[in-house]
């Protein structure tokens, strides 16, 4: 079958181009070779394999080998071409481009890891996964016990108290000791505020401190006694504040009053005066109501001290119920002023104002017994003794007969 020749090359048949694939280089260049070589006009062929026995070939058209050359050949002119324009082109720089190397492949005994180490691999992991579950379990424990902690610390009274005796001053202790004056039972001779402020300056410059008041304090009702220096001052009472959490309570102060303990012991002052002395307590002039007994002057002797009558005594003075300090004022019956010779807070004792005394001379027979005032005139006191004529100038009323003997 004719074929027609398509730019300037002689098409093949499939059976030609199937032969020229199957051709060896060796036989290929024989055949060109041939065909280059033959005499004008004469028909050459190119021996090509086939599938049939190796005796037999199968010529090949010199057509196809023509047709082969001519490729060849324009080949040639276009790397020709091709050299041309790179060498007119500005030189670029090449870089070599490394391929990316894949890593061998390990061997298959390496790629199946033996049963143990699996085994291994999967203990390990649930060890990890169990470390880490109880770390999960501890930090969980541990922060609801730092929660259950800072729950109880917040809600402990004590921090109230503590706070509240940071934020007080001797002027609030002041005010409440002034407010709470009703807590001493004074008398006519006492002021109520008065004497709570004297007691308190007893105390001003001590440390404050507290405890738990005995017999009042609970947990769910604290009560604290508040103490400056050794003394019991007030009461502090606490009430509920709010939740905590956990099951306790936040505390706050409720009432702040001043305790008995506080007040110190209402005691009887008695007053020693002579029996005509005026005597003023704190103002306030005694009767003869408040004398309860007589007392010997300090200033009398033994002897006098045992007379029954005309004895100069004392007189006692009895005050109850007061607190404070007092001031005394005492004056004799001729207006002046006795002072003091003992005061110890409770005792008094103010010495008799004697201007003069009296010397008393008893003359009795030797033996006699002298009474004074009630009282046996001891021995001790005889200074002397002296002779009695009891006859001297009795001559004068004998009668005559008698004095003329």
């Amino acid at each position: 079958m004719a074929t027609e020749k398509k730019n300037g090359f002689n098409p093949l048949s499939e059976e030609e181009l199937q032969a020229i694939q199957d051709m060896s280089i060796d036989d290929l260049l024989s055949s060109v070779h041939d065909t280059l070589n033959a005499p004008a006009g004469a028909s050459t062929a190119v021996p090509v394999k086939s599938a049939a026995p190796a005796a037999e070939k199968t010529a090949v058209p010199a057509a196809a080998a023509t047709a082969v050359l001519e490729r060849q050949e324009t080949m040639v002119y276009q790397d020709l071409a091709a050299a041309d324009q790179a060498e007119a082109a500005p030189a670029v720089e090449e870089t070599a481009v490394v391929p990316p190397v894949k890593p061998a492949e390990a061997p298959e005994f390496l790629k199946t890891k033996p049963k143990k180490e699996k085994k291994a691999r999967k203990f390990g992991k649930f060890i990890l996964i169990y470390v880490l579950a109880f770390l999960v379990v501890i930090a969980g424990g541990l922060t609801a016990l730092w929660m259950y902690l800072e729950s109880y610390e917040a809600s402990r009274p004590e921090h109230v108290v503590e706070h509240f005796l940071d934020n007080v001053d001797d002027a609030y202790w002041e005010e409440l000791v002034s407010i709470s004056s009703s807590v001493f039972a004074t008398s006519q001779f006492e002021d109520g505020s008065e004497i709570a402020m004297q007691c308190f300056d007893a105390l001003r410059g001590e440390d404050y401190s507290y405890r738990k008041r005995t017999g009042e304090y609970t947990e769910e009702a604290p009560v604290y006694t508040i103490r400056v220096g050794g003394t019991d001052l007030a009461k502090l009472t606490l009430r509920e504040n709010g939740s905590a959490g956990f099951g306790f309570n936040y505390w706050a102060a409720n009432t702040v009053e001043l305790v008995p303990e506080f007040v110190p012991a209402a005691r009887t002052v008695e007053i020693e005066v002579p029996q005509s002395a005026a005597v003023t307590l704190n103002g306030v002039l005694l009767d003869a109501s408040y004398v309860t007994s007589t007392v010997p002057a300090e200033e009398l002797s033994e002897l006098e001290l045992a007379f029954t009558t005309g004895v100069p005594s004392l007189a006692v003075y009895s005050v109850p119920g007061l607190y404070g300090n007092v001031e005394l004022y005492v004056e004799d019956a001729d207006g002046t002023e006795l002072f003091a010779t003992h005061a110890d807070g409770e005792l008094y004792t103010y010495a008799m104002n004697i201007t003069e005394t009296y010397d008393v001379t008893i003359t009795a027979p030797t033996g006699a017994e002298v009474v004074l005032n009630g009282a046996v005139v001891p021995e001790s006191y005889i200074t002397g003794t002296e002779s009695y004529d009891l006859l001297s100038g009795s001559a004068d009323y004998l009668p005559e007969d008698l004095a003329a003997e």
